[in-house]
């Protein structure tokens, strides 16, 4: 959001003026106050009914370009001057980068984005009030809020977290996609697209054929917006190698550690905490395989009859609700459950694909499930697995 002159001339700002003698708390006089500053709207519910004897409050409309001041001076009904202190909730402030009010945008470089940061923390120092700070900061404070483009170094995320801290600011929880500006609709008009597709053959076979024909087009977005990962990816392979070099000559360096740890990798903990400490994040990835491919020894137990006949068994309702048929309701209800970052089928859809577009593939992928539920007969194109072979020895 942003306010240019021309766009915009005038706002109404609430202000509070402290220790006003109640005798001015009439409309005509709070309107002849109100006026030394600009154009006097209404008063809030408290002025209104007199409660809280210690300020009053006013909406008045101020000229955005028209300094605001701190005190008014007027004559009492004897003459005398009276000086009121004046106290805003906000002001309308200029940046002076752009010339436009309400406005924030960062520059693209780690260094010129500075000048900005040091230009917040003044407007903090001098700010007493809530505020809220909206705009393009051409930074993150997470590596992976970043899709696409070059990648995000651990110094990047850490300069805009100081700038953060030391203007005392909370990020906003997000809602809705994550990546406002990924092309998620776009995704979703292809998929719309090819499933409405008419195709031949049983239900089963008539999702294998959409799913193969919406491939191509998904692998076309994917080129579209991704096709030069490969190249970013070697790019940062080879600025490593050459941070990592000099450092081997000089391990003491300051500079050059403080340049390699752009290449930290970070990870979130078991407490959801993010760790960037190389020995921590090792010791995640160690403990997380372990709790993975550990194994359970079995411990075979003897059945005895006179136990059996003690404990309690089913109902025959509860019984029977085990055994019904499965409903549309079961279906989406698994796959839900089914974990977004879950090996993909050979097929390349995986479960995440299926919860985005399920208002659109879902009905059909939902009545072969059921089919092959009730009947067991599965096509031979989805009856497929891979299976990764791990040698336990150097030539097997």
């Amino acid at each position: 959001m942003e306010f240019s002159r021309e766009e915009l001339h005038s706002v109404p700002i609430w202000v509070k003026l402290s220790g006003l003698d109640f005798k001015y708390w009439s409309p005509k006089g709070l309107s002849k106050i109100g006026c030394l500053i600009g154009k006097p709207l209404m008063v809030d519910q408290h002025t209104e009914s007199k409660l809280g004897l210690n300020f009053s409050r006013l909406l008045i409309e101020v000229v955005i370009d028209t300094p605001l001041p701190e005190k008014v001076m007027f004559r009492s009904e004897k003459g005398n001057l009276v000086e009121q202190q004046v106290r805003y909730n906000w002001k309308p402030i200029l940046c002076k980068y752009c010339s436009k009010y309400g406005d924030m945008y960062a520059y693209n470089t780690k260094e010129d984005r500075k000048e900005l940061w040091e230009y917040l923390e003044t407007i903090h120092q001098g700010n007493t009030m809530p505020w809220l700070v909206m705009g393009d900061f051409n930074s993150v404070l997470n590596i992976n809020d970043g899709i696409g483009g070059n990648p995000v170094t651990m110094a990047e995320v850490t300069d805009f977290q100081q700038y953060i801290d030391s203007c005392e600011l909370n990020e906003l929880p997000p809602k809705g996609s994550r990546h406002t500006w990924s092309d998620k609709l776009e995704f979703l008009s292809r998929v719309e697209t090819v499933w409405q597709t008419s195709t031949e053959g049983c239900t089963m076979l008539q999702v294998v054929k959409k799913l193969k024909y919406l491939k191509q087009a998904l692998l076309e977005l994917n080129w579209k917006h991704f096709r030069d990962i490969l190249i970013v990816v070697a790019e940062a392979n080879d600025e490593l190698i050459k941070a990592q070099l000099p450092l081997q000559r000089d391990p003491i360096d300051q500079e050059i550690q403080e340049k390699l740890q752009q290449a930290i990798v970070q990870i979130k903990d078991n407490e959801g905490i993010m760790q960037t400490n190389s020995e921590t994040t090792a010791s995640i990835f160690v403990d997380f395989y372990k709790e993975l491919l550990r194994r359970k020894k079995m411990c075979k137990i003897k059945a005895f009859n006179s136990f059996l006949n003690s404990v309690h068994t089913l109902t025959v309702a509860t019984q029977l609700k085990l055994v019904r048929d499965y409903i549309e309701k079961d279906v989406k209800t698994a796959m839900f459950s089914i974990d977004v970052n879950k090996s993909s089928c050979p097929d390349g859809y995986g479960n995440d694909f299926f919860r985005k577009a399920f208002h659109i593939v879902g009905e059909e992928v939902t009545n072969v499930v059921l089919k092959f539920l009730r009947n067991g007969k599965l096509l031979r194109q989805i009856n497929s697995t891979l299976i990764a072979l791990i040698p336990k020895v150097p030539e097997p």
